[in-house]
C-alpha cells in the first residue's frame, strides 16, 4: 500500500497547492484607517463650499468640526476602525459602499442646493428680498473669537469653538442663567472624560443671530467665558476675513 503525505499547503481531498494569503502591512492598514476620515474632510467641504465658504476656509472648518467629532464620539471612531479592518477583509464590497455613499451624499448636497433656489426666486418676485443677517468678530490678543451675547435673558461672553460640537457654559452659571433642570451625560475633551450635564436653554443670543431650545452643556469643571460650540454655529455660515469671522445667513433669525 502507498503512503500518501499531505502538504499542509495542500487543500484536503485536491492536489493544488492553495495561495499563500497576502499580508496586511502596517501602512496599508493606516491607509483604510485615514480612507473614512479622508471621506468626510471632502465630504464636509464640499457642504460648505455649496452654502458660500471659500475652498481653504471650508477646509479649515471641517478639519476643525472633525476634531470636535473625534473628540466627542470616541465609539464611532471605534467603528470606523472596524470598517478599515472590514475595507481590508473585502475591499471590492467595502469599494462599492464607498461609492454608494459619495453618489447619496451628492444627491443630498445637490437637492439641498438647488431646492432651496426656487423659493428664494418666488420670494423675490413677490418684491421681498432676503434678509441677510451677518455679523463680523475679530480676534483678540489671546488669539481667540470672542462675542457678547446671552442665554435667556443674561448676558454672557461667548468664545467662538468650532471644534466644540456643543454650546457649554461653566457650572458656576447655570443658576443665574436660570437653568435648573440638567440631564448628567459624559464628554470626551482634549483633557481627557469630564462629567457634566446637558440642559436645553430657551433662547441663546450672539451678536445679531438668536436662536431658540436649543441644548448647552454644563460643565462644573469649566472656567472662563462660554463657548459656542458647532450647534449653533452649524446655523450660520462662517468665513474667515483676514483676522476676522466673517458669520451670516438668511436662515437664522436675526435680533431686531
Amino acid at each position: 500500500m502507498q503512503d500518501h503525505y499531505y502538504d499542509p499547503k495542500v487543500f484536503r481531498g485536491s492536489r493544488e497547492v492553495r495561495a499563500d494569503q497576502p499580508r496586511i502591512t502596517f501602512l496599508q492598514f493606516v491607509i483604510a484607517n485615514a480612507l473614512p476620515y479622508a471621506f468626510l474632510i471632502v465630504a464636509g467641504a464640499i457642504w460648505q463650499i455649496a452654502h458660500g465658504a471659500t475652498p481653504h476656509d471650508a477646509l479649515l472648518m471641517t478639519t476643525q468640526w472633525l476634531k470636535g467629532f473625534v473628540l466627542s464620539h470616541p465609539v464611532l471612531c471605534l467603528l470606523m476602525v472596524a470598517g478599515a479592518a472590514f475595507y481590508m477583509a473585502r475591499p471590492r464590497l467595502a469599494g462599492i459602499a464607498y461609492v454608494w455613499i459619495g453618489i447619496g451624499f451628492l444627491c443630498f448636497v445637490a437637492f439641498d442646493y438647488f431646492g432651496k433656489k426656487p423659493a428664494a426666486t418666488a420670494a423675490q418676485r413677490a418684491g421681498e428680498p432676503p434678509r441677510v443677517a451677518t455679523m463680523s468678530v475679530p480676534k483678540n490678543q489671546r488669539g481667540h473669537y470672542e462675542t457678547p451675547g446671552s442665554i435667556n435673558g443674561q448676558p454672557v461672553t461667548f468664545i467662538v469653538d468650532t471644534g466644540a460640537g456643543v454650546t457649554s457654559v461653566p457650572g458656576s452659571l447655570a443658576k443665574p442663567l436660570g437653568i435648573t433642570s440638567c440631564e448628567p451625560r459624559q464628554f470626551s475633551t482634549a483633557a481627557g472624560e469630564v462629567f457634566g450635564c446637558v440642559a436645553t436653554v430657551a433662547e441663546v443670543v450672539f451678536g445679531s443671530f438668536r436662536a431658540h431650545n436649543v441644548q448647552v452643556a454644563v460643565m462644573p469643571t469649566m472656567n472662563g467665558p462660554a463657548l459656542l460650540g458647532m450647534n449653533i454655529l452649524g446655523m450660520v455660515q462662517i468665513e474667515q476675513r483676514g483676522s476676522a469671522l466673517l458669520f451670516s445667513t438668511t436662515h437664522f433669525r436675526e435680533d431686531d
